[in-house]
């Protein structure tokens, strides 16, 4: 019964990430694995790695509902 109602919340996360390329997936993967009914979405903050695309393929690898938005750094605060 339980599942039943976490199933029927509608929960996001937004993820913020800069240059994480070496950490999104397993994060990712961490995030949908507690939280399987969940969306998730990564906000990139312009990294100059690999985080956007190794996100995207995580979230499509995975099935999972999510979204990667590509934003540009404003500094901090």
């Amino acid at each position: 019964m339980t599942s039943t109602i976490t199933e029927s919340i509608n929960i996001a996360v937004i993820l913020p990430a800069y240059n994480e390329a070496q950490t999104i997936s397993q994060t990712i993967e961490s995030f949908f694995a507690e939280l399987p009914f969940a969306r998730i979405v990564i906000i990139n903050n312009n990294s100059s790695d690999a985080t956007k695309s190794i996100a995207e393929e995580t979230l499509q690898r995975l099935g999972c509902r999510g979204l990667v938005i590509d934003e540009m750094r404003q500094g901090k605060g």
